[in-house]
């Protein structure tokens, strides 16, 4: 018997990933040829994969590597103080690069290849002949030349400037559409600048991209993709640039399994195509020698499957290489998006239960020779030399550190808040009021601020920022809260930068207007699936 020919094999997406023959879900065409990314929000992924591959959860905006851009601000016509109409000076929007998540953010992924013969009715290869599957995984980099740092800077703030500038011409021209349908709306004859205002931020656009390229050609940027090669050393390792389908594998590889369908399950994916799949590292302890992550959010990775046929005489075969999968990146630890996926509470201490409890301090706190501050009698902080010879050992109650923790945490957020004006971040704390009046604690960050709120409760109240909300409850937050007609009235410092809009938005992220008996936020909404297909429904790459 003949060897059977490798190069002949193809490398795809299982085959209920390919184009649809009726042209639905549009986006399947592009994804046919290279390896397919499937997402999971259960511990138990591997087995619900195992037992039905096309059920996966969809990505959606989410999963898409998020870019910070600039709010303009554009204060309201008939406003005549100017105020801003959002809270952040930034927002984020959606790059079209997908982003995964670590496990910490209870997200799973896994890949997927179909291995066929690039022959007339692209038949499935038989796995006897298989002797080896995986995959690797690489890093995308543009290598800038030394001393082009700060250029580079200026050309990607260019872009950045001119991607905000369309997106502010095509909404003016959106909205100088709908006057248009309006039957009061203005001349026909003045409807023109706002769609050349959108043509020429699209040429501004394309000219800041055009001079990123050139300059990228006449610098010598080096775009390249590099491999992680083990080091023999434990984790460490190192990025080194490598050819795409390189004849031998010498960098770091997954194992690729056979899919196998079960007895008795006749309609399962893996009896129409051999299939191939492994779970998708989204992160890893290895490190180069510099201290540097193998895998950070900042890098752009991509994965790429091969095959090994059996050779003649028990020798190896040469490899076969699938396209690179789509582009993507890594979500950080402390990611908001993936930590809200996997929301995390922690009970504070009893005060009244500390009180009555007798129990001995359970954390060992041990400080070597010359580590432990001394301090005097009347709990002063020690100068220099108020050092402890000898270690010191000391016992706490873990309850104790926690209210401590919890305690700096109350003092210090509403001093950075106030002192440095970031009330953006008051966005991160959401509490759960015992009802529609503004809590003790956001009362005390606010009163900080001297002179008092002189709310602007005259003008009609927006509160429509979330369905969720109760309008009604969240109008009354805002006109008891920020009335200083009333005793103890607020501050002036939110009001006289911000609309109502952002104000209304802060409440209702704290918690106020919350419908009685109704969780909000809400966690763990229902994922949407993949939608099966069959067999015939598809075709080929």
């Amino acid at each position: 018997m003949s060897a059977p020919t490798a190069h002949r094999w193809r490398l795809v997406a299982p085959w209920y990933r390919w184009e649809r023959r009726d042209g639905a879900e549009p986006g399947r065409k592009d994804g046919a040829a290279r390896p397919a990314l499937h997402k999971y929000t259960s511990t138990a992924y591997v087995a619900d994969f195992l037992a039905d591959p096309q059920r996966s959860v969809t990505f959606g905006d989410v999963d898409q590597y998020q870019e910070i851009e600039t709010i303009p601000h554009e204060p309201l016509p008939t406003d005549p103080r100017k105020r801003r109409r959002f809270l952040s000076a930034t927002r984020l929007r959606p790059s079209g690069v997908r982003k995964l998540f670590p496990i910490a953010h209870q997200r799973h992924y896994v890949v997927a290849v179909g291995l066929h013969c690039d022959e007339p009715g692209f038949p499935r290869v038989d796995p006897a002949d298989v002797a080896e599957a995986g995959f690797v995984v690489r890093r995308q980099r543009a290598a800038i030349p030394a001393g082009q740092e700060k250029k580079a800077a200026e050309l990607l703030a260019a872009v950045t400037a001119a991607q905000a500038g369309e997106r502010r011409a095509e909404l003016a021209a959106a909205r100088d559409r709908a006057r248009r349908l309006h039957p009061f709306g203005a001349a026909r004859d003045a409807v023109r600048s706002p769609s050349a205002a959108a043509a020429a931020a699209r040429r501004d656009l394309e000219a800041a991209r055009r001079e990123l390229r050139v300059w990228a050609s006449a610098v010598g940027v080096d775009r390249r993709t590099e491999a992680w090669v083990d080091a023999g050393d434990g984790d460490f390792g190192q990025w080194v640039p490598i050819d795409d389908e390189p004849a031998e594998l010498i960098e770091r590889r997954y194992p690729l399994r056979l899919l196998t369908a079960p007895a008795a399950d006749p309609d399962h994916a893996a009896r129409e195509g051999t299939i191939y799949w492994g779970t998708v590292p989204a992160s890893s302890a290895e490190v180069s020698r510099d201290g540097s992550a193998r895998f950070t959010e900042l890098g752009t990775y991509e994965i790429r499957a091969f095959a090994r046929t059996r050779g003649c005489g028990g020798c190896p075969g040469p490899l076969v290489w699938s396209a690179a999968s789509e582009p993507y990146r890594l979500a950080s630890f402390h990611d908001p998006d993936g930590c809200s996926q996997r929301p995390v509470e922690i009970r504070l201490p009893d005060f009244a239960q500390l009180e009555a409890s007798g129990a001995t301090p359970s954390v060992r706190m041990s400080s070597p020779p010359g580590s432990s501050f001394e301090f005097t009698e009347d709990g002063k902080v020690p100068t220099s030399g108020g050092v402890r010879e000898k270690g010191e050992v000391c016992f706490f109650a873990l309850p104790l550190i926690t209210i401590v923790a919890m305690l700096v945490l109350k003092i210090f957020l509403p001093l950075v808040t106030l002192i440095f004006g970031l009330f953006w971040m008051l966005k991160l704390k959401f509490c759960i009021p015992p009802s529609a009046e503004l809590e003790a604690g956001v009362q005390a960050q606010l009163t900080v601020i001297e002179g008092g709120i002189q709310a602007s409760i005259e003008a009609d109240v927006d509160v429509d920022v979330d369905v969720r909300v109760n309008q009604p409850a969240l109008e009354t937050a805002l006109r008891t809260g920020l009335d200083n007609s009333r005793p103890g009235a607020l501050g002036t410092k939110l009001t006289a930068d911000y609309t109502n809009d952002p104000l209304c938005e802060l409440l209702a992220r704290q918690g106020y207007g919350v419908a009685e008996g109704e969780p909000f936020p809400v966690f763990g909404t229902a994922p949407e699936h993949t939608t099966p297909v069959r067999r015939d429904e598809v075709v080929h790459p």
